[in-house]
């Protein structure tokens, strides 16, 4: 069903590779940025690295959006300390188009 195909999806997103027994590459390197220098090639890298983990591990997801942006607390600074990751996915090719917002800050990881 759709729900559950979201559950998968958001399972996948919020899993840190090599957090599963016996599937290390199961999940995504979301939690990675956490920890990675908040550059303008950041969004790019993760970007292909959560498109090609969701076909890889929920081929039956459509994924209609994917967009990365950076926020700054501060407006003089030009990178910022969060991540928002915005997506729009279809469970099936004619299910509903359904987003998704992760925050992602130094120290938390949201689903919104």
């Amino acid at each position: 069903t759709e729900e559950q195909a979201i559950s998968n999806l958001k399972n996948l997103l919020l899993t840190r590779k090599g957090e599963r027994y016996l599937m290390p590459n199961f999940g995504t390197d979301i939690y990675d940025t956490l920890f990675e220098n908040n550059t303008e090639d950041l969004p790019v890298i993760l970007r292909d690295s959560i498109s090609a983990d969701i076909a890889f591990w929920l081929p039956y997801i459509i994924i209609k959006d994917l967009t990365i942006t950076q926020n700054s607390k501060y407006e003089s600074e030009p990178i910022g300390h969060m991540l928002q990751i915005s997506l729009t996915v279809q469970a099936s090719s004619k299910g509903a188009n359904i987003p998704i917002t992760i925050l992602v800050t130094p120290s938390t990881i949201t689903i919104v």
